[in-house]
């Protein structure tokens, strides 16, 4: 992947700085400005259920609808889609100091009750943000919000993000933060 031009031949992919299930993140360089650095998220679609192509193919369509609209959402660079090798790939600002998880981890927030305070407000306002836009996330854990350099936080991997009120598809999500309502037969969104 290292070398390849993507996003309407706009970045070349320099490092692998990250990954999920079923998508791999890089670094990447724009040609004409070496200073413009972004993360690009390339997903590829061979050999997954309908239902994820489906959920996967909403990313994009979620994240372009949201993605320039608040400052804790994740801002959106460009996404391209390549028939020819069934892979997405997604352009977003690059977020250096990484996932919340990692610093929860490191007992960041342990008796911090104002960072603890600080951090979930601005969560609160971009899922608001995303709510008011009719855009679900259903993905909501710390390995999905990122960190900026400034300390302020966005809300990044809107894989199983929606924007439907209701859904046919249910366990869209990690199973381990999904709401106990995401098993019945007929659900609406949670984040």
């Amino acid at each position: 992947m290292r070398g390849r031009v993507v996003l309407q031949g706009r970045y070349q992919i320099t490092d692998q700085i990250g990954g999920g299930s079923w998508s791999v993140c890089y670094k990447a360089k724009a040609l004409n400005d070496p200073n413009d650095v972004i993360a690009v998220k390339c997903v590829p679609r061979a050999g997954l259920s309908s239902h994820v192509r489906v959920a996967i193919k909403d990313e994009a369509v979620c994240h372009r609808k949201i993605g320039r609209k608040h400052r804790n959402i994740l801002r959106m660079v460009a996404a391209e889609e390549r028939p020819s090798s069934d892979v997405l790939y997604i352009g977003a600002e690059l977020c250096p100091k990484g996932s919340l998880k990692a610093f929860a981890e490191a007992d960041l927030f342990c008796a911090k009750t104002d960072l603890t305070k600080f951090v979930f407000l601005q969560v609160l306002d971009g899922l608001k943000a995303m709510h008011d836009l009719g855009v679900f996330h259903r993905d909501m854990k710390l390995d999905n919000i990122l960190v900026r350099d400034d300390g302020s936080v966005v809300i990044s991997d809107f894989t199983f993000a929606t924007g439907r009120e209701t859904t046919k598809h249910f366990k869209m999500g990690t199973s381990g933060y999904m709401a106990p309502g995401k098993t019945l037969r007929f659900c609406f969104c949670s984040d």
